[in-house]
């Protein structure tokens, strides 16, 4: 299975819990899920000057999907599928008072460019050109509505003041609160990788009352890996608990699969003999 085939079935779920869910879990796995996701522990409320954390889960198949998944030993293809997986995070203070909907609709589907004349049901020869040549409007930029609950979908349309756009990993300080995890849920019978992120709810000076705090995390499939050099970066501590190979040096790299790559020998310039290009002019001599 590619990694696009693994990113295309995918499934994003982001909680805001509250301190009844413990972290890391416990106990079993699935049960700390269940009630991650039961929204009987989900904030409501959040104050300024605090550092709220939430929960990113994605939900992944099985990357082999005829050989059985070693629970302890998580496949060198789904670690390398998460490594070109970049999690950013958006928080922004909206008005509690929904916007309708105007303009054109956000869709994820791409739409054909605008017409520059109206159909007709007959063709006019004097319109058509001796050939036909590609339009020079470029196709339309996807822009897909975040997807969100049925209560909150009322505020898709509303725009609001940024207060932090961050990616996940990239905050090396000690303070850090975000942290991976990554196990096999035997009851769904997928991969569940989660994310935990952190930010600071500061006050900010807006111009409309009782704001409501909008929380977009998104998750974007790149085609290099990500930078896991940072110190304390929570993947790849991860990584390095489970003892995997992912993290090579330089000088052993690894194919999309996970497996090492075979070193060109051809290319090995460290191997060839010396040769020494004054000897035979001295020889001549």
């Amino acid at each position: 299975m590619s990694f696009e085939q693994l990113f295309a079935s995918s499934v994003l779920a982001v909680v805001v819990p509250d301190t009844s869910v413990e972290y890391p879990p416990q106990g079993l796995a699935d049960e700390w899920l269940e009630k991650l996701e039961s929204g009987l522990a989900e904030r409501r409320q959040a104050f300024f000057d605090e550092h709220l954390q939430s929960f990113l889960t994605l939900r992944i198949k099985h990357p082999s999907p005829n050989n059985p998944p070693d629970t302890a030993n998580p496949p060198q293809t789904l670690l390398t599928f998460l490594v070109h997986t970049q999690i950013s995070l958006e928080a922004t203070y909206i008005s509690s008072v929904p916007v309708p909907n105007s303009g054109l609709p956000r869709t994820s589907r791409l739409s054909a460019p605008p017409r520059t004349a109206p159909l007709s049901s007959k063709p006019n020869p004097h319109l058509q050109g001796p050939a036909h040549h590609p339009s020079i409007l470029p196709p339309a930029t996807p822009n897909p509505t975040p997807s969100s609950a049925d209560h909150d979908r009322r505020y898709a349309a509303s725009e609001g003041t940024l207060l932090v756009a961050s990616v996940w990993g990239q905050n090396a300080s000690e303070e850090s609160k975000e942290a991976f995890l990554l196990f096999w849920s035997e009851t769904e019978q997928v991969w569940v990788a989660v994310y935990r992120l952190s930010l600071i709810v500061s006050f900010l000076r807006l111009t409309f009352q009782d704001p409501l705090l909008c929380l977009t995390v998104s998750a974007t499939l790149r085609d290099k890996p990500l930078a896991l050099d940072q110190p304390n970066h929570p993947l790849a501590l991860f990584i390095a608990s489970i003892s995997s190979q992912l993290l090579a040096p330089p000088e052993s790299p690894l194919t999309s699969n996970g497996t090492p790559a075979e070193e060109d020998e051809e290319d090995s310039y460290d191997r060839l003999e010396e040769v020494n290009l004054l000897e035979g002019l001295m020889a001549g001599e």
